[in-house]
């Protein structure tokens, strides 16, 4: 089911077409039926016709957000999601901050939700031992929703969420306060700003020039010039020797200053615009795949090729992402599966988003 599909009624249709202009973005397949519950519930709450509350969203900026925000919170998050990547991040900057002109690392965090990206990023580079060593380190977000900047700067989470994380990591970072446990580290406490990535103009300063930026998930849904578009708004925030890490699978067109780099299964873009960035050659960071995988990772591309050739391409991508992430955490990345996810985007209608992965896929 896509954003223009005629399975949904007009209303519907509309309604997810007006988001897409206000956000930049339409609600994905995936999460189409949460965009419009949340639509209906405050419809309901409000005791309108559909006629009146879409009156009401025609002139009301903060009734779109209220449906945004309800949507936004129903997405799944949590501590060290993507673990691998960050695992893979640890070493690449270890490598980066050798020959970075100064002892300083500014980390954005683009999509930032209610700061579990943020803090988790915070706890692998504390991590990496950078602050006794005397650098500098601040780690900034970005979020659309008032209510997750809210939560952001608040860092009250609850004890559940912490559950999957290691002890040392609880008690070095995690105080009990009311309402659930504080994470302590000083450095993201209030580093939220309030936007729209596919919308930004005039960022603040506390966001430009930044050495790494992690922004997951921000083109999955949007036509290939909204993410040319995008990358235009967000070209102040990169710095020179900037990394910038996506999803897993999931690659960025437009980015002509930027070089895709592969570690240890694990992707990432590089900007090397100075003196400062390593001579390294691509080729180090490309693993051989095994002979055979194991057989979850055989499975998921089972499962992603008859999604597929049912028709269901979001269905397909989400799978191969899983699959691509499961190659990562045995550090290789094969070039199938990169097949299976251009085959998908093709089939989402993103043809530049294709030909990005089958210029990764005809490197490997």
């Amino acid at each position: 089911m896509t954003l223009g599909s005629t399975e949904l009624p007009y209303e519907d249709r509309e309604l997810l077409a007006a988001a897409q202009e206000k956000f930049g973005r339409p609600a994905s397949p995936s999460s189409v039926a949460r965009f419009l519950a949340a639509a209906q519930r405050r419809q309901a709450a409000l005791g309108l016709t559909r006629a009146e509350f879409r009156n009401l969203l025609d002139h009301s900026q903060n009734e779109w957000l209220e449906i945004w925000n309800v949507w936004a919170l129903s997405q799944e998050d949590g501590f060290f999601r993507h673990s691998v990547q960050l695992e893979a991040l640890g070493r690449i900057v270890q490598e980066w901050a050798p020959f970075a002109p100064a002892r300083r690392l500014k980390v954005l965090s683009l999509g930032a939700g209610a700061g579990y990206e943020a803090c988790s990023l915070a706890m692998a580079l504390l991590g990496l031992g950078l602050t006794a060593k005397g650098w500098e380190l601040a780690i900034h977000g970005l979020e659309l929703v008032p209510d997750l900047a809210s939560e952001a700067r608040a860092a009250i989470y609850p004890g559940e969420s912490l559950d999957l994380l290691p002890r040392d990591l609880r008690r070095r970072y995690f105080r009990p306060r009311a309402g659930g446990w504080r994470f302590e580290a000083s450095l993201v406490s209030r580093g939220y700003a309030i936007g729209n990535p596919h919308r930004l103009e005039n960022p603040p300063e506390s966001l430009l020039g930044a050495d790494l930026v992690v922004a997951r998930g921000l083109s999955w849904d949007s036509p290939d010039e909204a993410v040319g578009r995008m990358v235009e708004r967000l070209a102040p925030l990169f710095g020179p020797e900037c990394l910038l890490l996506t999803a897993p699978g999931e690659f960025w067109p437009c980015l002509p200053d930027f070089s895709l780099e592969i570690r240890d299964g694990v992707t990432y873009y590089r900007r090397s615009a100075g003196r400062y960035a390593p001579k390294l050659g691509k080729r180090a960071f490309w693993p051989e795949p095994p002979a055979q995988p194991r057989a979850q990772v055989q499975s998921l591309a089972w499962a992603t090729e008859e999604k597929l050739a049912e028709g269901q391409p979001e269905a397909a991508r989400d799978l191969a992402v899983e699959l691509i992430h499961e190659e990562a955490a045995d550090g290789y990345l094969r070039p199938e599966s990169l097949g299976l996810i251009e085959k998908a985007e093709l089939a989402l209608g993103r043809p530049l988003a294709a030909q990005v992965v089958a210029e990764v896929r005809l490197s490997l």
